[in-house]
């Protein structure tokens, strides 16, 4: 015999999954897409001097003798500024990207939690 602090129980893990799923269905996807494209568009202005270093080193490492001596080089070619030169371009490419992630990700999550929960 189920108690009734049990079915009390039940119908709140009801309730709670229901509130989760709705989320997608009452207009909050826009925010887990917004939310996962700025998460991406700041990771990546804020790795995008390392990348930039990376690639610079890759295609005219031989005339470097390090890390120091090319970042130096680069500022004095284009000042601070050309430690992001670039970076738009792969604003737009990593933002729309990682906010399909993002929500995708959330609705995942969200299908998941129903079917474990019941």
């Amino acid at each position: 015999m189920v108690s009734n602090s049990q079915t009390l129980n039940n119908q709140l893990k009801s309730s709670e999954i229901a509130d989760e799923s709705s989320m997608f269905s009452d207009g909050m996807w826009w925010k887990h897409l917004v939310a996962g494209g700025i998460a991406g568009s700041v990771s990546r202005t804020c790795t995008a001097p390392l990348d930039r270093i990376k690639i610079f080193l890759q295609v005219r490492g031989s005339e470097f003798n390090g890390l120091r001596h090319c970042l130096s080089h680069m500022i004095q070619e284009g000042g601070v500024k050309s430690m992001w030169r670039g970076n738009g371009i792969n604003v737009l490419k990593i933002g729309p990207e990682n906010a399909l992630k993002f929500m995708t990700y959330d609705q995942v999550d969200i299908n998941c939690l129903i079917i474990v929960k019941f």
